[in-house]
């Protein structure tokens, strides 16, 4: 990812005067899988329940009516429930996002064996192998071709490891200013653990459908 979009920087200054909250307002979070649904935090729920434990602890003040006190006591249960079951378990989005981040924090320590750790076995770009992106990736990091990584605007609207999201390289390469939207790929290689098998780079303001060609890279 990290080379990649360099080189893509200095072949294409991209689409210019164009604000790109317009991309971001596209980027919003959807239905996901019921197990995200179930253990990631949810404001919407947290603020209904916690309102309908107040309403309910009102009104068992007003009448000492045991059905509003046991009434309200199922409502907190549920709260703590919920709250816990997102406390212990990280979702699939939780952990793709995580590994993101860490890649990117790598990037800036560079430290291709932080990074590898989250690329999958069978990982494949522009009919390229794990071997042959890390040789990249390796190579940028020690020359200083890619010295930051920033990502953000994660989105998981999608099915199954697909996650959409900006991606903005920084180096001592030309047109580094730039950056992108990604369109990346985790697998599950065991129970529990996604790792990137494969992304595409494309415009963030026009043609956001169309995968960008990159000189030395293919597609």
């Amino acid at each position: 990812m990290f080379s990649r979009l360099l080189h893509l920087g200095r072949a294409s200054r991209g689409v210019r005067g164009l604000d790109a909250s317009h991309e971001l307002s596209r980027l919003t979070p959807g239905d996901s899988i019921v197990q995200d649904w179930l253990f990631e935090a949810n404001w919407t729920l947290y603020i209904f329940l916690v309102v309908a434990a107040l309403v309910l602890a009102a009104l068992w003040l007003r009448d000492r009516k045991i059905g509003w006190l046991i009434a309200g006591s199922s409502v907190l249960l549920l709260l703590v429930v919920h709250l816990m079951m997102d406390w212990l378990v990280e979702t699939r989005s939780e952990q793709i996002a995580r590994k993101l981040n860490e890649m990117a924090a790598a990037v800036r320590k560079r430290d291709p064996e932080a990074i590898f750790r989250h690329i999958a076995r069978k990982f494949q770009i522009a009919g390229q192998d794990r071997a042959a992106f890390r040789h990249n990736v390796e190579q940028a990091l020690r020359n200083g071709m890619v010295t930051d990584l920033k990502l953000w605007a994660y989105d998981f609207s999608e099915p199954g490891g697909r996650v959409r999201f900006f991606a903005k390289p920084s180096g001592n390469t030309p047109g580094t200013e730039q950056y992108w939207l990604i369109r990346a790929e985790f697998v599950q290689e065991e129970p529990g653990q996604w790792r990137l098998a494969g992304f595409e780079v494309f415009n963030p303001f026009v043609n956001t459908d169309q995968p960008l060609t990159i000189p030395q890279w293919g597609r």
